[in-house]
């Protein structure tokens, strides 16, 4: 048996054949694009990807802000999603997707539906030594203060019994969540609201062994300062944390970050991603690790038209490099950037792209490890009449990534809701050939 490398077009081209004969049987099957955006559009189609794969269908439920993570022991991945079932009420489910990009199994839920409680802001991340999921969210009850609630959910998802952990109940929202390999633990930041002028970056972390939640700590606080958004990256070179956050200055947004030891004992001095107290407001940043360094990702916002994608890489001990400029384009906004590393070494960026008033559609863009120029084309990860949000990726190193998404129609007011999901990478596919 030799090996012989095989354009991925060739693959891709008999994938999509096959998807086109069977869309008319799918509830969700979409129409051409739009040629109106094509014609006014420089992105390009993925360097390489697979069929879409429908992995919750429409059935008259709001299906929302999906999050994504790769199972390094079995090869595939898991997909979690809010359900909004009622004005007050939502509920979360998930479904594991097998690494040809077809969902496995049926979906399975995560917190069922409760009366006045509204679940949301929902991140997952994968725990091999356990092999098993942790997913956290915002709960509210009743309208009032927000807590963050964990819980553990078996590689096949079920829900492990005693895992729902309320870690805490003071008005808090915005978790993130991230596995510490060397030391087997888990960490979660939030956002801990106190005032109107004053927000603070708490986290803690268990241990995945006995679940076990160390005190909270303080990351970024202080009187008259709004801290929000927080995201985390793990790196294991040095076996600390990367945390990141959104910075209110006065009158301006801008993206700060801090290297916190892996036990929450050291804080490091602030690290200005952004320059504090420039123009335009920055927000919404997101972070991936690779090789003892950090991509952040975040949005620019220069008006009601106008949203660039902006990042950088930051190394393992803090020093800050080049800007890399995403998107940025008139008449364009880019929102919701997700990221994450893998594909041999590569992290993909995916984002909401909108141009004027026309449907929104997911963008992305690679970017190889130590590099600060942008790999290839920017591409289009799903481009048509229908409309594409909230964007989430997950990579495992030599494979292509996981992005999921909400898809709607119409989008002017949508009515019919699905989490959909794209294989994407820039890795040749290699196919055994027999000869003899």
């Amino acid at each position: 048996m030799r090996l012989y490398k095989f354009s991925p077009f060739l693959v891709i081209a008999l994938a999509v054949l096959l998807v086109t004969l069977s869309s008319t049987n799918q509830p969700n099957a979409h129409a051409k694009p739009l040629p109106s955006l094509i014609e006014r559009s420089s992105l390009q189609s993925p360097p390489m990807s697979s069929p879409f794969t429908i992995i919750a269908r429409p059935d008259n439920r709001f299906f929302l802000d999906p999050k994504a993570a790769y199972n390094s022991n079995r090869g595939e991945f898991m997909v979690v999603w809010i359900e909004r079932t009622g004005a007050g009420e939502s509920t979360i489910a998930g479904r594991r997707v097998s690494l040809n990009g077809h969902a496995i199994a049926e979906d399975f839920v995560i917190k069922p539906e409760k009366k006045d409680q509204h679940n949301y802001q929902i991140d997952l991340v994968y725990v091999p030594a356990h092999d098993q999921y942790w997913a956290v969210y915002a709960q509210e009850n009743n309208n009032g203060p927000s807590d963050i609630w964990v819980k553990i959910i078996n590689w096949d998802g079920r829900i492990l019994s005693g895992s729902s952990v309320d870690i805490d109940s003071d008005d808090d929202d915005y978790p993130d969540i991230v596995y510490n390999s060397l030391d087997d633990r888990i960490l979660v930041v939030y956002r801990h609201h106190i005032s109107s002028d004053r927000d603070d970056i708490i986290a803690k972390y268990a241990q995945a062994e006995n679940v076990v939640w160390s005190n909270e700590v303080e990351v970024a606080g202080g009187n008259n300062l709004e801290n929000e958004t927080p995201d985390a990256a793990y790196n294991w070179y040095r076996n600390n944390y990367l945390i990141a956050y959104q910075k209110e200055t006065g009158s301006h947004e801008d993206i700060a970050g801090k290297i916190v030891s892996s036990d929450l004992s050291s804080i490091g001095s602030e690290i200005s991603i952004t320059p504090l107290g420039s123009t335009p407001d920055q927000d919404d940043v997101k972070l991936s690790a690779g090789q003892d360094e950090y991509l952040a990702v975040w949005v620019e916002q220069h008006s009601t038209t106008k949203a660039a994608l902006w990042g950088r890489r930051i190394s393992g001990d803090g020093t800050l490099h080049p800007y890399i400029k995403f998107a940025q384009d008139d008449d364009w906004r880019r929102y919701l950037p997700a990221t994450a590393y893998g594909d041999g070494g590569r992290y993909l960026t995916s984002w909401r792209d909108i141009e004027g008033s026309n449907p929104y559609n997911i963008g992305g863009y690679f970017l190889r490890q130590g590099m600060d120029n942008l790999e290839g084309d920017r591409f289009y990860i799903e481009h048509n009449q229908y409309s594409q949000d909230q964007p989430s990726v997950a990579c495992g190193y030599l494979i292509p990534c996981l992005v999921a998404y909400t898809d709607y129609y119409p989008y002017e007011v949508p009515t019919e809701f699905s989490i959909r999901g794209r294989l994407v990478g820039q890795r040749y596919t290699m196919l055994p050939f027999v000869i003899k």
